[in-house]
């Protein structure tokens, strides 16, 4: 009984201060996990987008090679034809630039993947911008693909060349 009576209590005092330090540490552990998770959810949006974008890029390629514009000069589809498409614009060389830097991706100028009859907000979509200044037709294609949040946006560009004439 004697020996209790000189105990100070340090045991208590140093199992608190472990403890203090194991919460701190697990507050961190579960900091980095919800990084690490919102940096993993960002990566997959991201390749969504991208791949949705290559999906409306892709459609436009095959939009203009079943319409066999791009042959050896045997269009089966003529090309003013082709131009009437809703998601087809006709541009020319000295007014690329602006027209690139102002693209307008609603329905009524571009075109969803899918083609639905009302487009969604975040549906994949191309245009096609048909330069004919030069003897060579050529096609700019942009795609524009979301991610599953629609907070990631990615657009990517394809160039086709044809010798057929306008």
């Amino acid at each position: 009984m004697n020996r209790l009576k000189n105990q100070n209590g340090a045991v208590l005092v140093v199992t608190l201060v472990m403890l203090l330090l194991l919460t701190f540490i697990g507050l961190d552990s579960m900091k980095n996990i919800s990084l690490e998770e919102g940096m993993a959810i960002n990566f997959q949006d991201t390749q969504k987008s991208f791949q949705n974008a290559e999906a409306a890029l892709l459609t436009a390629e095959n939009i203009i090679s079943d319409k066999k514009i791009i042959s050896d000069g045997s269009a089966a589809t003529s090309l003013t034809n082709f131009i009437t498409n809703t998601c087809v614009q006709d541009v020319v060389v000295a007014n690329m630039q602006s027209t690139i830097d102002n693209l307008d991706w609603t329905s009524s100028n571009a075109c969803c993947v899918s083609a639905p009859a009302t487009c969604p907000t975040n549906e994949a979509r191309f245009i096609i911008l048909v330069d004919t200044a030069t003897s060579k037709t050529t096609f700019h294609i942009y795609g524009r693909g979301f991610g599953n949040t629609g907070q990631t946006k990615i657009v990517l560009k394809s160039v086709f060349r044809s010798k057929v004439d306008p």
